[in-house]
């Protein structure tokens, strides 16, 4: 028997002597292989953290104290240290455990994200939080990593905790790495001080006590550091940040390019990333003859498969690390010279922390940027943080923007080149899945033989029955047609401009008397297509039946085909409506 089986946890962590931590770390690894022999898992960031883990259980009341991990995909360990060793082989599964901390899954978890940078603030305002009930010795923890640190929000807090007066232990993880390799100016600081003793630096500039830096894979110097911060900050009241070098994937393989971030065992990752649109995206824009763009990356390079575009043209490529914001006012900025057309290339569910910058410095100044939106659909495993569903209603209310969604990744560069060679003086949004949805060749070359006009919806078949007529867009409509197109009695629409259509494509629908209009939508049922059909055939007292299909509310995690069948989005749900 291992030793995690024996033992009563969290309590008895405290108690264990080297030999038998020794033993927990090999345990821990053995159990992170076998979650990705399972399915995909946050693998990487997870066997980095495992001695940090066990350090901060000895030292802190994870009930009574206040333990926040930034993102919180590295929580893993955590959870198995906890009170979830035995539930953990159903994480990222439907009504299984989530794979970040959340509150509502165990008391031992203080907040929820998904998102990078949150870490500070939200420590900052636990800490009042529990000061307004006379609660002021519990001990507020956050974990930061060393690219979430560099994010606008954990910058803004960083800056303001020390005037706040808000005393916690800032643990910044410091491995070199985000999702891929780490840049920006933080970073640099972060390495010139692993090589010098001088004790006057960034940190304690800012005005906080600085311990470091600790070797993250040693747990008597971390227990000692965090005993150290603990006993500084109950007698100064004052934040202190503890530096750790740690190393990603540490115990297995070290991740130096973010291959093992999210990981799968026997799983051929690169080979994963080279089928995806985004990959393709950036191979059309690596041979591009014309000079003529700067794709700027705020997040998630090589999982976009936009790392092919940074190696093969550098001189057109931007990397920002984790700033979405950034990223927007820096594309405002390239678009106002009016030399090169500004690309930005992030997930959908990334943009809506973008909605000031977009609203304020791109569309109030008509300047024309691309977004390319990766991940726009449900998130499977990795939940309500990261579904791509909400960005549509979020882009709706902004004048001056355009969002479009091709079916086949030929549509999706197609709206792309149509954006940058057109200069346009628009927000263009470009959605997409990861991957394409069918591989039926027939059917995509069908498709891809429609010319496409801005604004402009494409009629893929036309029933003169004028029984039913089916509208959607996006990558997963490929399957749907796959599935159905033969179907003799159904009209297929692809409504490849979600907002700024021609009126004439309502019109057109009205003139046909179609007697029921279905509306499929891969996003949230708030301000989306159908609602504005369904006001403009209100306002013009059109009586023909819309059907709505689309998702309501935070989608929880598991894989994407439970979850559409819960919303009636399935295949098998769409049959019994169109037969």
């Amino acid at each position: 028997m291992r030793i995690i089986d024996k033992l009563n946890l969290p309590n008895d962590i405290s108690k264990l002597n080297k030999k038998q931590i020794d033993l927990l770390i090999l345990d821990l690894i053995d159990e992170m292989i076998e979650l990705s022999k399972l399915r995909s898992v946050h693998f990487a960031s997870n066997l980095g953290v495992i001695h940090l883990t066990i350090a901060l259980l000895k030292v802190f009341n994870p009930l009574s104290d206040q333990i926040v991990f930034d993102v919180g995909h590295q929580s893993y360990i955590y959870k198995m240290l906890t009170d979830r060793y035995k539930q953990i082989k159903s994480i990222r599964t439907y009504k299984g455990l989530s794979g970040f901390q959340d509150p509502y899954e165990s008391k031992y978890d203080k907040f929820s994200a998904g998102h990078a940078g949150t870490s500070l603030s939200v420590a900052t305002g636990i800490y009042y939080g529990l000061t307004k009930k006379q609660q002021q010795t519990n001990d507020v923890i956050a974990i930061v990593g060393d690219a979430s640190l560099a994010n606008g929000l954990a910058l803004e807090a960083l800056e303001a905790n020390v005037d706040l007066k808000a005393p916690m232990i800032i643990i910044v993880n410091d491995n070199n790495m985000s999702i891929g390799q780490d840049i920006g100016g933080l970073h640099h600081i972060l390495i010139n001080l692993q090589n010098k003793k001088n004790r006057d630096n960034f940190f304690t500039q800012l005005g906080y006590y600085y311990i470091g830096v600790v070797d993250g894979h040693d747990i008597n110097n971390l227990v000692k550091a965090l005993k150290r911060a603990k006993a500084y900050k109950h007698k100064y009241q004052k934040s202190v940040i503890i530096h750790i070098k740690t190393k990603k994937g540490y115990g297995y393989c070290l991740d130096t390019d973010g291959t093992y971030h999210s990981y799968q065992y026997n799983t051929n990752i690169q080979n994963s990333i080279t089928k995806s649109i985004g990959y393709y995206l950036a191979t059309q824009l690596a041979n591009r003859k014309k000079d003529d763009y700067l794709l700027i990356s705020p997040s998630m390079t090589f999982n976009t498969g936009f790392e092919l575009l940074k190696t093969k043209k550098p001189d057109s490529f931007i990397d920002l690390g984790i700033q979405e914001e950034n990223a927007v006012t820096i594309a405002a900025g390239i678009a106002i010279k009016n030399n090169y057309h500004p690309i930005i290339n992030t997930y959908a569910t990334f943009i809506q922390r973008c909605y000031d910058q977009l609203l304020h410095d791109v569309a109030r100044l008509k300047l024309g940027i691309s977004i390319l939106l990766d991940r726009a659909d449900l998130a499977s495993s990795n939940g309500s943080s990261h579904a791509g569903i909400y960005d549509v209603a979020m882009l709706k209310s902004i004048p001056n923007t355009i969002i479009t969604s091709g079916l086949t990744k030929e549509q999706n560069y197609t709206l792309l080149k149509l954006s940058i060679e057109q200069k346009l003086k628009v927000i263009f949004a470009i959605r997409y899945a990861n991957k394409d949805a069918s591989n039926d060749h027939k059917l995509i070359e069908y498709i891809n033989k429609f010319p496409i006009y801005i604004n402009e919806w494409q009629i893929l078949k036309h029933n003169f029955l004028n029984k039913k007529c089916f509208i959607s867009y996006g990558t997963y409509y490929l399957k749907i047609l796959q599935n159905f197109f033969y179907l003799n009695n159904i009209s297929f629409i692809n409504a490849l401009f979600i907002n700024s259509y021609h009126k004439n494509n309502l019109i057109w629908l009205t003139k046909q008397k179609f007697e029921e209009i279905i509306i499929y939508e891969r996003i949230n049922e708030t301000n989306n297509l159908a609602s504005d059909i369904e006001q403009f055939f209100y306002e013009n007292n059109i009586k023909i039946k819309i059907t709505k299909l689309a998702y309501h509310g935070f989608v929880e995690h598991g894989e994407n085909e439970q979850l559409d069948k819960i919303f009636g989005m399935d295949l098998d749900s769409l049959k019994q409506l169109l037969n």
